[in-house]
């Protein structure tokens, strides 16, 4: 028998978690209200950006730790395929967000780094010219 305290995960959780998923918005309407010099007064919305669902909020939605999440998602497959849905959901938030200079861009490269484990790719292109190739085969005889 597991010792510990019983699991608070129950099969519900999986329909809670998706509910909760696409109850999120991206983004929202803020009110912006504006005076000119003349003293006319412009109102208007502006689209603001929400940030990422994170797992720390998913762990307050439902009352626990986010180390009880992950411990969620690594015995109920269930619950992790929709937490995967959410990482790439957040991807595409982030992706959006920044594209429309909702996010800055050191908080989108910030978010996609320690987030979604992207990293910079830099490619190195090694070339090595025949005189170089020919005196490594060379040595390479030397060495046999």
């Amino acid at each position: 028998m597991p010792a510990g305290r019983p699991t608070d995960y129950r099969p519900e959780h999986v329909s809670r978690l998706e509910n909760f998923l696409e109850q999120y918005e991206a983004t929202y309407d803020s009110p912006v209200t504006k005076t000119s010099k003349d003293g006319e007064v412009t109102e208007y919305m502006v689209e603001k950006a929400n940030p990422p669902i994170t797992i720390k909020k998913i762990a307050n939605h439902f009352g626990v730790t986010r180390s009880t999440i992950y411990l969620w998602a690594q015995t109920h497959p269930e619950f992790s395929d929709i937490l995967k849905k959410k990482v790439d959901y957040n991807k595409e938030i982030v992706v959006e967000n920044a594209i429309m200079g909702r996010y800055s861009q050191a908080y989108s490269i910030f978010l996609s780094k320690n987030e979604f484990g992207m990293t910079d790719k830099q490619e190195v292109k090694h070339d090595v010219s025949d005189e170089t190739k020919n005196l490594l085969e060379k040595l390479g005889d030397a060495w046999s």
